[in-house]
């Protein structure tokens, strides 16, 4: 889990902004968020998903100069439980947006 997290970029990106201690929090509470969400939605708990999507999403926007490839992704996948709730309309501007 850390390692595709790494891959982003993020912990290069939190380090930059903040001090050692509280990246490394932020990082493992992010990494941790988000494999709620994968997991929840694997499970097929859409409406637990969505709201820890949303969560993910909600972070990174407070992360400044995280990486907008990412950025991009994490709203894909909030758009992909969206569509999966029935939520097309709400998940299109997402997807236009990432």
């Amino acid at each position: 889990m850390l390692a595709f997290i790494a891959s982003w970029g993020l912990a290069a990106t939190l380090l930059a902004s903040q001090s050692a201690a509280n990246a490394g929090d932020d990082l493992s509470q992010l990494a941790a968020l988000h494999q709620q969400a994968v997991t929840a939605q694997n499970a097929g708990s859409y409406e637990e998903a969505e709201r820890l999507h949303r969560a993910v999403v909600e972070e990174i926007a407070r992360i400044p100069g995280f990486p907008a490839n990412e950025q991009a992704r994490q709203l894909s996948n909030l758009a992909s439980v969206l569509n999966l709730r029935g939520k097309a309309t709400e998940a299109v501007p997402l997807l236009q947006k990432a």
